[in-house]
């Protein structure tokens, strides 16, 4: 039976019933292993929306009825990560989806690497910034930061290995707005954030501390 199987909770913010899995909770560990996706209700389909697998099945269409908008949803996610935050997230980018993602026309798109850090907020900024979206755009990402899950802002966050937009990624027909040159800005500083941080390590005067790969 279900009941044996779940935990119900309710929602920080919203006040949702929650039926988590008990596996969730009763775990050592959690890794959590999203697709680099986009999707034409968040926008985008990175860390923190594939926490909403916690939620046991026939009970997500629920909560999509009660949270009918971006900016509901985006609190009705935070509620479920506010639940357990995953010790560790590895996100599959070696084919993305882009375009009307995940079920209305998206399409493959061969990119070629794998992401990963203990922070949702800081691996979907990224993720955010590789599509050529500015993060802040993202009402997902801007409800988790104002939750104070993590910082969607490349100054706060440590990269190891180069990031940089994919050329010419197909964003979700509803995300009217595409700020590419300030995706490129951020994509930049963390770029040059990085060489700092490698000549430092160089020189003898930083130990490494992978946090984004």
């Amino acid at each position: 039976p279900l009941a044996e199987r779940v935990t119900e909770m309710k929602g920080i913010a919203t006040g949702h019933k929650l039926m988590v899995s008990k596996l969730v909770l009763e775990a050592d560990y959690v890794i959590n292993l999203p697709i680099f996706k986009t999707h034409l209700g968040t926008y985008i389909s990175g860390a923190l929306k594939n926490v909403f697998g916690y939620i046991a099945g026939a009970c997500k269409a629920e909560l999509h009825r009660k949270a009918p908008n971006r900016d509901e949803f985006a609190e009705m996610l935070c509620d479920v990560n506010a639940v357990r935050h995953p010790e560790l997230h590895i996100m599959d980018v070696l084919t993305a989806l882009e375009g009307n993602g995940p079920s209305h026309g998206g399409s493959l798109r061969q990119v070629g690497k794998i992401m990963a850090s203990t922070n949702a907020v800081a691996l979907d900024t990224a993720m955010a910034l590789m599509m050529g979206v500015e993060p802040r755009f993202i009402p997902l990402l801007v409800t988790a930061e104002n939750r104070g899950f993590g910082k969607a802002d490349m100054k706060s966050i440590t990269v190891e290995g180069e990031l940089s937009p994919i050329p010419n990624f197909k964003l979700p027909a509803t995300l009217v707005v595409i700020p590419t040159e300030e995706a490129l800005k951020q994509a930049q500083l963390a770029n040059e954030t990085r060489s700092a941080r490698l000549a430092e390590i160089i020189s003898g005067r930083l130990a490494t501390r992978p946090a984004l790969v």
